[in-house]
């Protein structure tokens, strides 16, 4: 049974608009911008009050949050038909890149995107269990699994909605940035890539390698410009434990060497897994089969949207590996 002080916290005196310390959906925050008359009693008094946010000559995202706004009240009043006449219209309006933001944004205001709590059926005896999941909240929870799985990647639209709810500062203890310190990505790589960008650390390899877990230390190259454009996307997978970095190079590849890039978690956009540990079981794993979150977690993998800045290499190979490799 949830109590009702769970369910709404009006907006006291003194508390900013948004402000996380309140949820309530019947509260006006911006009254002086609100679009009269909207309902949801009715599948009528629904569909006449999207005609209403349609022709309000309001801004995309004010129309965005409007409805929103009118499809969580529909919701929490138990007028489910009604809700998914706002939920039709509002994705309707999630075409492209920048409706995909002020949609997210939108719900940021209301309600949170992931509402109050983030996945809480999926914590061990979490006292609000019984909290339904947003659709995005849905959508995240099987990609993120699958990225963490390495079963498929993250979509265009799962990234975008990842960085604003970084970049809003919600849910901080379940998505938190990395913002700096040393970052490590163990991969194989082909000569030819380490000729063009990696040279210098080339030059110093060994002529016999007596301990192959002795890789001889990082060398520091010129700076470059790193961007994951492989199976997973512009979605790479870096940590900062060497261990963790090591056991990436050992996955074999014809024609190419062990290496481990060496960066800074302030050169990019990157986010740590470990709010991601915790979530198993509850309705993902009644629904669809899914355990655990992060089925890997002891890798403590480091997501990297985009690309960042690489400024030494490592690589387990001596001067005869190399030059078997190119002849």
């Amino acid at each position: 049974m949830v109590d009702e002080a769970d369910k709404r916290k009006p907006r006291k005196k003194g508390q900013h608009t948004g402000s996380s310390s309140h949820s309530d959906l019947y509260t006006d925050e911006n009254p002086k911008g609100t679009i009269k008359g909207l309902k949801f009693a009715t599948i009528k008094d629904a569909e006449a009050s999207v005609g209403k946010i349609s022709k309000s000559g309001k801004s995309h995202a004010h129309k965005i949050q409007a409805a929103v706004a009118m499809e969580q009240r529909a919701k929490a009043a138990g007028k489910t038909t009604a809700a998914g006449v706002y939920r039709s219209y509002i994705n309707s309006q999630k075409k492209d890149e920048s409706l995909v933001r002020e949609y997210v944004r939108a719900l940021l205001n209301e309600e949170g995107v992931l509402g109050k709590y983030a996945w809480p059926s999926a914590i061990k005896n979490h006292p609000m269990a019984d909290e339904p999941d947003t659709e995005v909240e849905l959508m995240l929870y099987q990609q993120l699994h699958n990225h963490f799985g390495a079963i498929a990647p993250l979509s265009d639209e799962a990234v975008k909605i990842i960085q604003q709810i970084l970049d809003s500062g919600e849910y901080s203890d379940v998505f938190s940035r990395c913002g700096s310190g040393p970052i490590l990505r163990g991969m194989r790589l082909p000569v030819a890539w380490l000729e063009q960008h990696a040279s210098e650390a080339l030059e110093g390899l060994p002529s016999e390698r007596k301990d192959p877990m002795d890789w001889g230390g990082p060398v520091p190259i010129s700076p470059m410009t790193y961007r994951s454009e492989g199976k997973f996307g512009n979605v790479s997978s870096w940590t900062n434990v060497w261990k963790e970095a090591r056991q990436f190079t050992t996955q074999w590849s014809a024609d190419t060497v062990p290496v481990i890039l060496h960066s800074d978690c302030s050169t990019g956009y990157f986010m740590s897994s470990q709010g991601f540990k915790r979530f198993q079981g509850g309705r993902y794993r009644e629904e669809f089969g899914i355990k655990k979150l992060n089925p890997n977690a002891h890798e403590k993998e480091v997501l990297l949207f985009g690309d960042c800045t690489v400024t030494a290499v490592e690589i387990n190979a001596t001067k005869q590996d190399i030059e078997k490799l190119k002849s």
